[in-house]
């Protein structure tokens, strides 16, 4: 694997909110929300991975395990959500 491939846990869930079939398609939708994200953290987050795909061939993306990771929680355990008021 490439040095482009070492997303975090975080990148990945984010890239799984959007099109990930295609590199080009993914980078053009993130590039388009990122003017309306307003938190900072979730700016660095968006910009970090953005500069990532940048320098990630399609082969390497192709090769990504895109599916969004629940840290602390196995895979048919149910995650609790907040509760909204």
């Amino acid at each position: 694997m490439s040095k482009t491939m070492n997303f975090t846990v975080e990148e990945i869930n984010l890239m799984c909110i959007y099109h990930t079939s295609d590199r080009y398609i993914l980078i053009k939708e993130m590039e388009t929300a990122l003017p309306f994200v307003r938190d900072v953290e979730m700016r660095s987050l968006m910009t970090n991975t953005l500069n990532k795909l940048y320098g990630t061939s399609d082969a390497d993306f192709d090769a990504l395990p895109l599916s969004p990771t629940w840290e602390g929680y196995d895979d048919d355990e149910e995650i609790p959500l907040p509760e909204t008021s």
